[in-house]
């Protein structure tokens, strides 16, 4: 069966590519940091998946680790998005113009990953797919988040602490230590009007300006995962993740 939606015998069957492991996993494998070529590397990516996704006039919603996955086989390399679970639309289906702003939604989303807008009861919005990608992002270079040690449900999420944390800390202070490219990045995205969608070429060539100063090749391939993975699996090859047995044996081995 190809992949898709299909209708057989009364049921239906959707049929998507099978992947490989979760950045979860992945950067647990490297003890929980990825290096900066490596960051830089799944920042592009992920500017390259929101790119498309907010061109169907879609907005994902729900963006964190563990909704993001690297491929098999030929596409080992390449980095995926799932869980559309709680996606919608930000065009309206009857007018087709954006949807309405409004100021009390409930909360939607990872509470770590969650853009300060959704915190505050803010509609949903592309802006805010933005600002949870440059949460994950720094997650994953740093290995945490300034509220990581809050409890996870206190109250209600939009008037936690978390929450607050969110809202107080500034663009400088979330960033440092990082390339000046990622706090010029936030400032950007969360200058971004409510109905207004993101330059994303400008937003490519910051990473790939970061990139440039830090002398690293973002397109070679090479995470830094890679080595672990070889040494771990079974049959060397040329993709990283030949098959899901090449999946299974590396998941057992960091278990």
């Amino acid at each position: 069966m190809d992949e898709g939606i299909s209708i057989k015998y009364q049921f239906e069957y959707m049929v998507t590519e099978l992947l490989s492991m979760n950045l979860s996993e992945l950067h647990k494998l490297c003890n929980n940091r990825f290096s900066l070529k490596t960051t830089l590397m799944l920042f592009h990516q992920l500017l390259e998946s929101f790119e498309h996704i907010h061109a169907k006039k879609y907005m994902h919603l729900d963006i964190k680790p563990t909704n993001l996955m690297m491929g098999l086989g030929r596409n080992s390399n390449r980095l995926f998005c799932i869980d559309f679970n709680i996606s919608r639309s930000y065009s309206d289906k009857k007018t087709r113009k954006h949807i309405a702003y409004s100021t009390d939604e409930p909360f939607a989303g990872n509470y770590c990953f969650a853009s300060p807008n959704i915190h505050r009861g803010l509609t949903h919005s592309r802006r805010d797919d933005l600002i949870s990608i440059a949460y994950v992002v720094l997650y994953f270079y740093k290995g945490e988040l300034p509220w990581n040690g809050y409890r996870k449900r206190e109250d209600s999420p939009r008037q936690s602490n978390l929450g607050m944390e969110k809202c107080r800390v500034s663009n400088r202070q979330l960033f440092e230590g990082c390339p000046a490219q990622f706090e010029k990045y936030m400032d950007y995205v969360r200058s971004l009007r409510f109905n207004e969608g993101a330059d994303f070429t400008f937003l490519k060539q910051l990473v790939r300006s970061a990139a440039e100063d830090a002398r690293v090749d973002i397109f070679d391939g090479i995470y830094d995962w890679t080595q672990i993975v070889e040494s771990i699996k079974d049959e060397p090859g040329v993709n990283l993740f030949n098959s899901f047995n090449d999946v299974k044996k590396v998941t057992e081995w960091f278990k």
